[in-house]
C-alpha cells in the first residue's frame, strides 16, 4: 500500500491511496485531517476489491 500527500495550489492536501492495483484520491483542507481521509479511502478500496473478487469468482464458476 502506498499513501501520497500533495499540497494543492489552494492549500488543500491531496491524498492518494493505492493498494492491490486500486487507487482512490481525496482532498482535505488541513494536514490534521489526513489520517481520517486515508482510512476512508482505504475502506473504499477494500470495498471495490471485494466486489471485484466476487465478480471474478462468479465468472470463473460460470466458465466451468
Amino acid at each position: 500500500m502506498t499513501i501520497t500527500h500533495k499540497t494543492t495550489a489552494d492549500g488543500c492536501v491531496e491524498i492518494i491511496v493505492t493498494k492491490d492495483g486500486f487507487t482512490e484520491i481525496g482532498w482535505v483542507s488541513s494536514m490534521h485531517l489526513t489520517t481520517g481521509k486515508e482510512l476512508q479511502l482505504l475502506r473504499a478500496i477494500e470495498r471495490k476489491a471485494a466486489i471485484t473478487f466476487k465478480d471474478i469468482s462468479q465468472l470463473e464458476e460460470e466458465a466451468m
